[in-house]
């Protein structure tokens, strides 16, 4: 049984705060579990949705006018989402119709899609080599962006209006900048990356930390 300490409070709270005020708002905490790391989340029409990496469930917490209450949407027991050892779970994405969501497993390099309405789990279809080491997963019309950590690199896919399949949308982007990249965003023709050095942890980071511009080709 893993110890209950404080890191592992952290690792199964979800933490609302106000964005005009800073104000934090409410704090969510999913059940207790052996081994549990919530990753990502996105917001998908009256919800949020939140990936667990070590634990083979998609938490749910409802997004109205009123915080809704947190729940567990989908169990990956027994769906062709199997979980293996290691990071499972991690990036997530709203496909471009909007009724199904896109998951990248990190150990696997294999992506998922859930449906929204009647949480069904599928394999991505692809014609590329796995995403292994998928972190962050940004979205910008139909272009996929996968952050690989480990690799250094962003790839970028084409994602079918239904979530159900990828395929190559151009070389990866790479920077000499990247540092362990970890998640990204789109901004006016450029990709904002996170370098998190989590290669360092135990180790002496270069300081600062950084958030890097480079240009989409």
């Amino acid at each position: 049984v893993r110890s209950r300490g404080l890191g592992d409070v952290y690792k199964r709270q979800v933490y609302v705060y106000d964005t005009a005020s800073g104000d934090l708002l409410r704090t969510y905490a999913t059940p207790e579990s052996d081994a549990t790391f919530l990753n990502d989340l996105t917001f998908a029409r009256d919800a949020v949705y939140v990936t667990d990496s070590q634990r083979p469930v998609l938490f749910r917490i409802g997004a109205g006018e009123e915080l809704g209450e947190l729940d567990a949407f989908v169990s990956f027991e027994g769906t062709p989402f199997a979980y293996v050892e290691g990071f499972n779970a991690n990036g997530i994405v709203v496909a471009p119709g909007g009724w199904s969501l896109v998951i990248v497993s990190s150990a696997t390099g294999e992506l998922y899609r859930v449906g929204l309405g009647d949480g069904a789990v599928s394999r991505v279809a692809s014609s590329t080599e796995p995403m292994t080491a998928g972190d962050g997963l940004v979205l910008d019309g139909s272009t996929l962006y996968v952050v690989r950590n480990q690799f250094g690199q962003v790839d970028r896919l084409t994602l079918s209006s239904s979530g159900r399949a990828v395929a190559p949308a151009g070389e990866p982007i790479r920077s000499d900048a990247f540092h362990f990249p970890t998640t990204a965003a789109v901004h006016d023709g450029s990709l904002f990356v996170v370098n998190s050095q989590f290669d360092r942890q135990g180790g002496t980071p270069d300081l600062p930390f950084e958030v890097v511009r480079v240009d989409i080709p």
